[in-house]
């Protein structure tokens, strides 16, 4: 299973479903705080990447083709015609980018796309695969980015465990930017930016408006880069506001 359920929907007539999909190396569970404040009739479903997570013993992948395409069966499955959206933080923006434009091209388009904490793709962050990447280049990128404790990133333990899924789901990023550099979609974004992300500016964000023919929204979250984790509902309202 591709997706799980962090909450179901209190009502069944006009239940919304929400694809939420994380930042690299998140796993599903990072949604649930966020989840217990969207509206009573969202149903939040969030993707979990193989070798992560409740996937941990799978092996990694970062096939993404394969994995893209077996994603989009299960949303699909999971749809069953109810209205939805996509919300991707950092990594999981392309995802929500990406599955969005599958669906709308085939003329069942989402009610929403949001796309946080991630720069477009023309703006990358390796020139090369990150899977060839040593333990130390990893460590460095983890420090750019915050969210995870120096004494942390100096366990022999945790580099052991962590590196090869942060290595794995960040060479996912590098070929999904690659791939989407030159798409773009006639349907609006909602962008949400965290005003204290020393990684991803606010110029950065509004970027994505050269992948959309209509328009872009942009919100910002007084927090950084995982404000996901830090002002869950802040993001909330944004969500509900905009489904509104």
């Amino acid at each position: 299973m591709w997706f799980v359920q962090i909450k179901r929907s209190y009502t069944r007539n006009d239940e919304h479903i929400l694809f939420c999909f994380p930042y690299a190396a998140g796993n599903a569970e990072i949604f649930e705080p966020f989840s217990r404040y969207v509206n009573s009739n969202t149903s939040v479903y969030a993707m979990q990447l193989p070798g992560n997570g409740r996937r941990f013993s799978e092996a990694l992948s970062n096939d993404v083709c394969k994995i893209l395409h077996q994603v989009e069966q299960e949303a699909a499955s999971l749809m069953s015609g109810k209205t939805y959206s996509f919300l991707g933080h950092s990594n999981g923006g392309l995802f929500a980018f990406e599955l969005a434009s599958r669906f709308i091209a085939q003329n069942k388009p989402p009610v929403r796309i949001f796309i946080a904490a991630e720069a477009p793709p023309h703006i990358m962050d390796f020139k090369d695969d990150p899977i060839h990447s040593d333990d130390n280049e990893m460590v460095k990128v983890l420090r750019r980015y915050g969210g995870t404790r120096a004494d942390i990133l100096d366990n022999v333990d945790f580099r052991s465990l962590f590196l090869p899924i942060i290595r794995n789901e960040l060479s996912i990023n590098f070929h999904m930017k690659r791939a989407l550099k030159d798409k773009t979609i006639d349907y609006p974004l909602v962008l949400i930016h965290g005003s204290c992300d020393n990684t991803i500016s606010k110029q950065d964000m509004a970027a994505w408006a050269r992948y959309t023919s209509a328009h872009i929204i942009l919100h910002t979250v007084s927090s950084d880069h995982f404000f996901i984790n830090h002002k869950p509902k802040d993001v909330a309202n944004i969500i509900n506001q905009m489904l509104a």
